[in-house]
């Protein structure tokens, strides 16, 4: 089947078809040149520089090295970012503009026409487009129109977070006042608490110390009454018993009475003297019994009034200690009363410089283009040179921002962060790049950044590229700047 097929193929190619295969004219490379631009770009005085051709008549092939001019319909623009409903653009070509592009024309001739592919080696894809053929309206950075929208945006923007920031510090301000509150309450039912504790250990000790009393005071008074009740039951007994005793004594002995009456005046003495003695022991055991008694007494009375002056005292270091603690309760509440001032004053001084860092970052332009060169530092002093840019994304941060960095057709994501205090122009910044791609420049663990006065971007960093599997140690830095220049 293959051999069928080239048959007539090549009886055209030896029956004369050389003239149909010769190059097509400016005017077809033009028409085809002009197919791999943007619409609203238009090719003009296409020159061919050099031609080459390929050997083999059954398969023309042709690579055409050409120049030509490309101008736009109408005037470019780039977004550099978004702000409410509007999207920030900045000129980049005037309508009037030329730029002499360079490529190189990779042709076939199939099927009685040549076609191919186009390679421009200085595409203008980054030079934006026309403001109609964005899809929100636009406002020019820079102009009056732009800074006046902006600013009603900017104050309506202000005005909402400034309110939305006093309704915070109203709602942090009701919920200090309502723990200092809670505080003070908790204080107050604790103070009560212990007064009330305080006065019924008091009124509990007093009532003990009186029952105490009153039981020594009783007990005393029935032991003297039981003992002066013995006392008298003994010399009831003893002049019970004595009485007939003289009486029998009278009435036997009557006839002898004056002769022994002495010796019962004398017997009587001697009874009466041991009745005396016998009392009078009596009496001092009785009087030593009533001192041992009221010295008990007294000990016991002693030891009441020590106990009740200890727990006095106790009661006393308690309310005191409970007054310390009241006054220390009291001097937190105004602790925390002005560290919560002081707390308040350092976050507001702390969310001015996060916002003033977040501000200065979300004040740079979304997209930088510009190029890159690169010098072989040792060897045959090759250069080469490529065109760069770089993306920030829509959130900035306070030490840096995040986005990706394009060389050519290579792009890589970075982060950047900040290597100085205070964000003030010139700015000295660290960018690294992500090590999940393999790109020409992934082999550096970060590169050195600078945004000078002028508003542009310098990179710069030394990386070991590979070229025909030999290690080529070069120089690359990177210029982009907002407007490319």
């Amino acid at each position: 089947m293959r051999k069928a097929l080239l048959i007539p193929i090549c009886i055209a190619a030896m029956s004369g078809g050389a003239s149909a295969q010769d190059l097509p004219g400016a005017g077809k490379l033009l028409e085809i040149a002009g197919g791999e631009m943007p619409p609203y770009w238009a090719v003009s005085n296409l020159e061919i520089i050099a031609t080459s051709k390929g050997e083999d008549a059954a398969a023309p092939r042709a690579v055409i090295r050409f120049e030509a001019d490309a101008s736009p319909s109408d005037p470019l623009f780039v977004e550099t970012g978004q702000e409410g409903p509007f999207t920030i653009v900045v000129p980049t070509e005037g309508q009037e503009a030329t730029r002499r592009l360079y490529g190189v024309f990779d042709l076939g001739y199939r099927a009685g026409n040549w076609s191919g592919d186009v390679e421009i080696e200085n595409p203008v894809t980054n030079f934006g487009q026309p403001r109609d053929l964005f899809d929100r309206p636009t406002l020019i950075q820079g102009s009056e129109q732009a800074a006046t929208r902006l600013s009603k945006i900017r104050e309506n923007d202000i005005a909402a977070a400034v309110a939305a920031h006093e309704a915070e510090v109203t709602r942090l301000q009701g919920e200090h006042e309502k723990a200092v509150a809670m505080i003070r309450a908790s204080q107050s039912q604790t103070l009560q608490d212990l007064d009330g504790a305080l006065t019924s250990k008091v009124n509990a000790k007093r009532r003990e110390n009186a029952e105490a009393l009153d039981e020594a005071r009783a007990e005393g008074e029935r032991e003297v009454s039981e003992l002066r009740q013995k006392y008298q039951t003994q010399i009831a007994d003893l002049t019970s018993d004595n009485e007939p005793v003289i009486a029998e004594a009278k009435a036997e002995r009557e006839e002898a009475l004056a002769a022994e009456r002495e010796n019962t005046r004398a017997a009587l003495q001697t009874l009466r003297e041991e009745q005396a003695a016998e009392i009078e022991t009596l009496k001092s055991e009785h009087a030593a019994r009533r001192g041992e008694l009221i010295e008990t007494q007294r000990q016991q009375l002693a030891e009441l009034e020590t106990r009740l002056g200890t727990e006095r005292q106790s009661l006393q270091r308690q309310l005191e200690m409970a007054e310390d603690v009241i006054t220390l309760q009291s001097d937190l509440v105004a602790a925390l009363d002005e560290r919560g001032d002081t707390v308040q004053t350092l976050l507001g001084a702390f969310d001015a410089e996060q916002q003033r860092r977040t501000a200065f970052f979300a004040r740079l332009e979304k997209e930088w283009f510009g190029t890159v060169r690169c010098d072989e530092i040792e060897g045959q002093g090759r250069s080469w040179d490529n065109t760069a840019k770089i993306q920030i994304d829509d959130q900035r941060l306070s030490d840096g921002f995040t986005g990706y960095i394009t060389e050519g057709d290579d792009y890589e994501r970075i982060s950047t962060s900040l290597n100085q205090d205070s964000p003030t122009i010139p700015a000295n910044l660290t960018l690294v790049v992500d090590e999940d791609e393999r790109t020409p420049w992934s082999n550096a663990k970060s590169l050195d950044m600078t945004i000078d006065a002028v508003g542009r971007m310098v990179l710069k960093s030394q990386l070991n590229w590979n070229i025909d599997n030999v290690t080529v140690p070069v120089d690359c830095t990177w210029r982009v700047s907002a407007n490319g220049n």
